[in-house]
């Protein structure tokens, strides 16, 4: 894709986002340019916006008018370093004190809820320069597939049933939307359908309903570029099952309500952090940045002033690198995501499988379809799996196993093939769901 975009991608913007169109526009040129920087000048970048974004919090929010801020501020010509001088900011902050994190002197702003994965939806106010900046972060991941704005694609959703006036509008810029929450054999005929008719260049979901839809595809496409996946951990055996069903490549992206896309795959299958819109540290248990070693995933926005999120724990775990890709992008890389903090599965003693444990297994899993996993109180676990094929129960019996002997015989564990899920009211479909003890 050009450094320029066309009159007519430009036009689709428009007609898509309205008069954040022509922002995400120019955002989007400058992220296509941006992508060829080296690491020293992304860093360069990330701390000038760090910096501005420091003195915004400090100056216009009641929860960073502190010590802290001032100590960062005088290091933002480090931005790593000058982060590593602030605390932590948890999901519980945000939700029980958000109206001290809203800033003062914002006029046009944009509200917004999480999905709830990790427990209680946080409210969230974006501005408009967040907001486009976010916005661009995904075109540019769209483009790493050869993706353009005005491409037509098949969009899944789980939630928020659009009104006609906004299902009209997606229409006319060639993105058609097939609902998934709930969905019943009529709409997966019309996804269907709709893969099979061959004119749409990309197709987009939550991992789950891609899975799901995907199994009423007879007809593979022979003009589809590319997948997106989002929303939950893509697994290998997912990922394949999409590869050859629809007959193209499957590109993952990694982000959250929150903050918008934070991570995006090229054409080498690495995840590239949009360096240019976040700052991403993975902490280990001291609380310590790491690199090349499992942690907690904290996240800045380096772009929304209306409400900062400053080293924001988002609740996931991964691994990040500075290993260069062969793709020549110098972004921050996530060389694994290992899943939400909360997967976990315990037994009376305390003992954790965690999700690292988790990310392993699922490497050899082929056939087993959707899991969850449902701890309904510490003796008693299930593994719940859609798979129809033989080998399906196979597998899920082989996890039931290994469940088994890493939480010891006190915890009873059995396999149970079904299609009734528990599923998130943003359609979400957590690996691990665990009651009340």
């Amino acid at each position: 894709m050009s450094t320029h975009l066309t009159i007519i991608d430009k036009v689709f913007l428009i007609g898509l986002h309205g008069r954040l169109g022509l922002e995400i526009a120019r955002r989007l040129e400058f992220l296509l340019i941006s992508q060829a920087w080296d690491s020293r000048k992304l860093a360069q970048w990330q701390a000038s916006k760090l910096r501005s974004l420091l003195r915004q919090a400090s100056s216009n929010t009641k929860y960073y008018s502190n010590e802290f801020i001032r100590k960062a501020i005088a290091l933002a010509d480090e931005p790593r370093t000058s982060i590593a001088s602030l605390p932590v900011l948890p999901k519980s902050t945000v939700r029980d004190r958000a109206s001290d994190l809203w800033t003062s002197n914002v006029r046009r702003i944009y509200s917004s809820r999480t999905g709830g994965t990790t427990g209680t939806p946080v409210e969230l106010r974006k501005c408009a320069s967040g907001v486009s900046e976010a916005l661009a972060a995904m075109y540019r991941g769209r483009a790493y597939a050869g993706i353009k704005p005005s491409d037509f694609g098949i969009m899944l959703y789980g939630f928020s049933k659009p009104s006609w006036k906004g299902t009209l509008r997606m229409k006319m810029v060639r993105k058609e939307l097939v609902q998934a929450f709930g969905a019943d054999d009529y709409r997966k005929q019309r996804f269907a359908k709709l893969v099979e008719s061959d004119s749409a260049k990309f197709v987009e979901g939550f991992v789950s309903d891609l899975v799901d839809h995907v199994e009423a595809v007879q007809s593979a496409p022979n003009n589809l570029k590319a997948v997106f996946t989002t929303g939950e951990m893509l697994y290998p055996h997912q990922r394949q099952f999409l590869m050859e069903r629809l007959n193209s490549r499957v590109f993952s992206y990694y982000g959250s309500n929150e903050i918008g896309g934070i991570a995006f795959e090229c054409e080498h299958g690495n995840l590239h952090v949009t360096d240019e819109h976040v700052l991403v540290e993975v902490l280990d248990e001291q609380g310590h940045p790491v690199w090349e070693q499992p942690g907690r995933v904290v996240v800045t926005d380096l772009d929304n002033t209306a409400m900062p999120l400053l080293r924001y724990e988002i609740g996931d775990q991964a691994i990040i690198s500075r290993q260069a890709c062969p793709c020549g992008r110098q972004h921050t890389r996530i060389t694994q995501l290992l899943g939400r903090q909360q997967d976990f599965l315990e037994n009376e003693h305390g003992q954790k499988l965690s999700a690292t444990f988790f990310e392993g297994r699922f490497r050899n899993l082929t056939c087993i379809g959707k899991v969850q996993l449902v701890q309904h109180d510490l003796k008693h676990v299930e593994v719940l799996y859609d798979g129809t094929a033989t080998m399906a129960s196979n597998e899920a019996e082989m996890l039931a196993r290994e469940i088994q002997v890493g939480l010891g015989e006190s915890v009873k564990v059995c396999s149970k093939r079904t299609r009734d899920f528990f599923v998130t009211e943003r359609g979400k479909i957590p690996l691990i769901r665990r009651h009340p003890a």
